[in-house]
């Protein structure tokens, strides 16, 4: 028996290939805020229950509040906690008293009433009064915080929109109480949108990066006493820039940036903190954008509003275009975790609905649909048609098998399972090659079947769970669809080889 591919079918495994995935998710259930003009959100497990809450500033009409949306684990939200804060507009989850508590700090967004106040976890799904600080720019409309001076504390830094300086800074005592405001003498004139940390240089000190009306500006931390923040010599040329995040996008230890101009841009930084080349996709975002792996296949992706979509992360770039999800009316900000506990990536928006009726949309990922057989399979030089099943289901997890099977194929010959990660419809060595998307093979192995003669009573068995929990192939992650189809020797068909139908399925956790 011979074991080798022919050079026709060889020239289609493609190693190594990112494929763009479109997720797929349940119809968004609501929840309502009892302000509107929602502004900013984050999620963060506040009371430290194990499940996802979530947090939205809501600027309010002669008012303002921050609403605390409790998670119960199964994707429900029916629960909150409000907070009023004047004309409430900027956020930052962080630990400011150490505790190990999540507390929050939030701007109020007003010319004559303006300022920053830090609420400090109860324990006990409440908030009370950390410090309250005054910025000398107005109005104050974005936050980020870090341990800006290495003392074990987090402190905060806030972005202006206009009125002085675009970026203030203060330290943190320790107990959730902050020194007075100190400029970035840089960003005088600059009309500040957000702001984010992040360590740009790979120093080990937190900078900072500044959306503006012209771009983004970057701000290197050089803790000097004299001077703590000082300008980098370059900057991110995206135009007008409301929404900003920082991840290593390309996992190559760098710190890129995201930034919703027009176009959802990931910024790719080389270290030294400067950012020289970028990748784009999406359809139009001016607002928010977060980031995660909403796809399960190792790369980060970017979520924006609005409208509410998805920018798909390949590792070298974003892919070309972007899945767009429906959402409640009128997004202004987008979350992303893990709402119900199944270990995939969920996706929630603050909408406001005529600047009337302001709620949050929850979009739990939809449950993987069971592996389904499709296409056509080509007969076989001795009249059979083979067919392919399955018996188990694919899990991240788990003990027991998915095996991918093929009857009704002749005995005693070679053959092997190819997968990849899209449909196909190819005309294929005298059949369809049901399959695309960078193909991978399996090991060749033998049909069995009877051990003389020439019929069909040959199977072809692969054990596919092994394979997802082993590791070798990092494509086969949480929530990945993968399309599978044999291929066999048939020495007397005129391509001498044989195709069974294909099967669709999806990773689940």
């Amino acid at each position: 028996m011979t074991h080798f591919l022919l050079p026709a079918f060889a020239a289609v495994l493609v190693a190594n290939v990112a494929t763009a995935q479109t997720t797929s998710f349940q119809p968004h259930v609501d929840y309502d805020l009892s302000q509107p003009h929602p502004i900013q959100s984050a999620s963060a497990d506040f009371d430290l229950d194990g499940n996802l809450d979530l947090i939205v500033t809501c600027e309010g009409q002669n008012g303002g509040r921050v609403s605390v949306l409790w998670g119960d684990g199964t994707g429900d939200y029916g629960s909150n906690t409000g907070v009023n804060v004047y004309l409430a507009w900027g956020l930052v989850v962080d630990d400011f008293n150490g505790d190990g508590w999540p507390d929050f700090a939030v701007t109020s967004c007003g010319w004559a009433q303006h300022g920053i106040s830090v609420l400090l976890n109860n324990h006990q799904r409440g908030f009370t009064g950390g410090s309250g600080m005054s910025s000398l720019g107005t109005p104050p409309v974005g936050l980020a915080s870090a341990d800006f001076d290495h003392d074990g504390d987090v402190d905060i830094a806030v972005a202006n929109n206009s009125g002085g300086y675009a970026v203030d800074y203060f330290w943190n005592s320790g107990l959730g109480f902050f020194s007075s405001f100190h400029v970035i003498p840089y960003t005088s004139g600059l009309a500040g949108q957000r702001v984010v940390a992040g360590d740009f240089d790979n120093d080990g000190w937190a900078d900072l990066a500044l959306s503006h009306a012209g771009g983004v500006k970057l701000i290197q931390n050089i803790h000097q006493s004299y001077e703590w923040f000082h300008e980098f010599p370059t900057s991110i040329p995206s135009g007008p820039t409301v929404g900003l995040a920082v991840a290593d996008m390309n996992l190559d230890g760098n710190l890129d940036i995201v930034t919703a101009n027009g176009l959802i841009t990931v910024w790719y930084g080389d270290g030294s903190g400067a950012f020289p080349s970028n990748s784009s996709s999406g359809v139009y975002s001016v607002g928010d954008v977060k980031v995660a792996d909403v796809d399960g296949d190792g790369w980060l992706d970017v979520v924006g509003v609005s409208p509410l979509q998805i920018a798909y992360g390949t590792g070298t770039g974003l892919a070309g275009g972007a899945q767009q999800v429906p959402t409640g009316v009128g997004p202004t900000t987008c979350m992303v975790g893990d709402f119900d506990g199944n270990g995939r990536i969920d996706l929630a928006t603050a909408c406001n609905n005529n600047a009337q009726d302001a709620y949050v949309s929850i979009h739990l990922q939809a449950d993987a649909p069971p592996p389904t057989p499709y296409c056509t399979a080509k007969w076989s030089s001795l009249g059979c048609v083979p067919s392919i099943s399955f018996s188990g289901s694919p899990h991240l997890g788990g003990t027991t098998q998915f095996n991918i099977t093929a009857s009704a194929i002749l005995n005693q010959k070679a053959g092997l399972l190819v997968y990849g990660f899209q449909r196909g419809s190819g005309a294929f060595q005298g059949g369809t090659l049901c399959i695309s998307g960078g193909l991978r093979r399996t090991p060749v192995q033998s049909s069995g079947g009877t051990a003389t003669g020439a019929n069909c009573s040959g199977t072809f068995t692969f054990d596919m769970q092994g394979r997802i929990q082993g590791g070798s192939d990092p494509m086969l992650s949480l929530g990945r669809t993968v399309d599978a189809q044999w291929w066999y020797r048939d020495p007397q068909d005129p391509w001498t080889s044989g195709l069974s139908n294909a099967l669709e399925f999806t990773i689940a956790p």
